[in-house]
């Protein structure tokens, strides 16, 4: 089956520059600013009460964490991106979509960002090590702020990645279809993180 040649899959090395293009993936014109995403989203959020802007976001977490996504690795060596809009062309076309964590971390940033939500991207790593911080030069537009755990010195290796977002009220809520129901379990084995976000 021939693909959409308007569909593009974008590839990157290193998880800092992964995450930029994340970011400008997710926030770009096939993601959070394509009206063909957005009627997709209002689909999945049609039903929900208005004005339940949580329950609107918790419906495309759930949603995401249905049969039509299917976790599967990169490439070996190779770190891929797909942009929402060829996600969501593969789920019409093929039924479903074969994606991985950073995928689904940036899928639900557009998805989310299509009603109005907020997110954020954290990157996690399961066992400390030695190693060097981001490249400062990487988050030199004003537009990214960076957080990372308490100590710097022991920043990874990271290897997994999701998205969090933003309750109303307050405080951050992570949405991962890939630890799923195990979120918990999965927070307490993290030993090191950082936390990407943009500026309001």
């Amino acid at each position: 089956m021939a693909v959409n040649q308007n569909v593009e899959i974008q590839q990157y090395r290193g998880t800092p520059q992964t995450v930029v293009k994340m970011f400008e993936v997710a926030d770009g014109f096939r993601g959070q600013k394509s009206p063909a995403l957005r009627e997709h989203i209002e689909d999945v959020v049609r039903y929900v009460r208005p004005r339940d802007y949580w329950s609107e976001i918790l419906a495309i977490y759930y949603w995401t964490c249905g049969p039509q996504f299917r976790y599967t690795r990169d490439p070996l060596k190779v770190e891929q991106v797909k942009d929402p809009m060829r996600i969501m062309w593969e789920i019409k076309n093929r039924g479903s979509t074969l994606i991985d964590c950073d995928e689904f971390a940036t899928f639900l940033r557009a998805a989310i960002g299509c009603v109005g939500g907020r997110t954020r991207i954290v990157t996690v790593g399961f066992r400390p090590t030695n190693g060097k911080l981001p490249n400062p030069r990487l988050f030199e537009d004003p537009v990214f702020q960076l957080m990372t755990s308490p100590h710097p010195k022991l920043p990874g290796p990271f290897t997994h990645v999701f998205a969090q977002a933003a309750k109303p009220g307050g405080g951050w809520v992570t949405v991962d279809p890939v630890a799923g129901p195990r979120t918990a379990n999965m927070h307490k084995r993290v030993k090191q993180f950082r936390i990407y976000t943009t500026k309001d």
